[in-house]
C-alpha cells in the first residue's frame, strides 16, 4: 500500500542507477521516493472483492452486448422494412429503448409497441441514402425494421436498459 511520498530532490546526473532503481534517462531530472507497506489481510480481501465486482459489472455487460448484437442481427436478416402508403415518412410511436440517436444523424433505438418491436437505425448523416429512411425522426429520418411483438425480446430490451441506468 502507497503510504507517501518523499521530499523532492534532484536525480544525480553522476550515477543513472540510483539505489538498484534504473532510472536511465532521467539524469538531472527532479523525482522523490514514494514510500510503501505491504497490505494487510482486510485491505487485500476488499481490494479483491473490489476486483471481483468489477469483473462482474464487465461480464454483465459484454452479456448485453452479446444479446443486443444477436437481437440486431435477426431484425435485420428477418425484420420487415415497411413504408407508408403515401410514400412519407413514419411515425413509429411506443416505449423508446436503448436510444442513442445523435444530431449528426447517427445512432440507433428499439421502439416497443403492443403489436411489434421495432429496431431503428438513424440514418441522417451526410452522405447517408436517405432514400432508405422509412421513420420520420425530425431531420432526414431513420431506416426501421420490425418484428411481431415477442415478450421475450421486449424483457431482453428493458433487462438492457436497466442495466444501462445502472452504469
Amino acid at each position: 500500500m502507497f503510504t507517501g511520498i518523499g521530499q523532492t530532490l534532484r536525480i544525480s546526473e553522476d550515477d543513472p542507477s540510483f539505489h538498484g532503481s534504473h532510472v536511465l534517462g532521467h539524469e538531472g531530472e527532479r523525482g522523490a521516493f514514494g514510500y510503501y507497506r505491504l497490505a494487510t489481510p482486510e485491505e487485500v480481501a476488499a481490494l479483491d472483492a473490489q476486483e471481483h465486482a468489477a469483473q462482474a459489472a464487465r461480464a454483465a455487460k459484454a452479456e448485453v452486448q452479446r444479446t443486443l448484437a444477436e437481437l440486431r442481427e435477426a431484425f435485420m436478416r428477418r425484420g420487415e422494412r415497411p413504408t407508408s402508403a403515401d410514400g412519407q415518412l413514419m411515425a413509429v410511436e411506443g416505449e423508446r429503448l436503448l436510444d442513442t440517436q445523435t444530431l449528426c444523424g447517427g445512432g440507433e433505438w428499439w421502439i416497443i409497441q403492443p403489436a411489434a418491436i421495432w429496431y431503428v437505425q438513424n440514418n441522417g448523416s451526410d452522405g447517408a441514402d436517405w432514400s432508405l429512411n422509412n421513420v420520420r425522426t425530425g431531420g432526414a429520418g431513420a431506416v426501421g425494421r420490425r418484428l411481431p411483438y415477442d415478450p421475450a425480446v421486449a424483457e431482453q430490451l428493458r433487462a438492457a436498459q436497466r442495466g444501462q441506468k445502472g452504469r
